[in-house]
């Protein structure tokens, strides 16, 4: 079942670079789709739409994060997980882990 899946995205400030510190501004997005049964993990990385929004950036990136449907969100260790958009991932039950 689903469980054999993990989604999980990661902001980061360029494509196979480090971890990004703020995820609302974070440019970039790594997501991880993750088989467990199988111990394959395919990457992509998107371009996070909303980095330069003027206005409610925090909300808009976490509608986006939410549009693809994933199960965790891999913040750096010391992140403030008071923002917008963690608290959006959260309450829709999405797994919020530091690294």
């Amino acid at each position: 079942g689903r469980g054999d899946i993990v989604r999980q995205m990661t902001p980061l400030d360029e494509p196979g670079g480090k971890i990004a510190a703020h995820i609302a501004r974070a440019p970039w997005f790594c997501l991880e789709t993750i088989n467990k049964k199988e111990g394959k993990v395919v990457r992509e990385y998107l371009e996070n739409p909303h980095s330069q929004a003027e206005r409610k950036k925090g909300y808009l990136v976490g509608k986006w994060l939410l549009d693809h449907k994933i199960d965790r969100l891999l913040l750096p260790e010391g992140t403030s997980s008071t923002g917008t958009a963690v608290a959006l991932l959260r309450e829709a039950g999405v797994e919020i882990t530091y690294q």
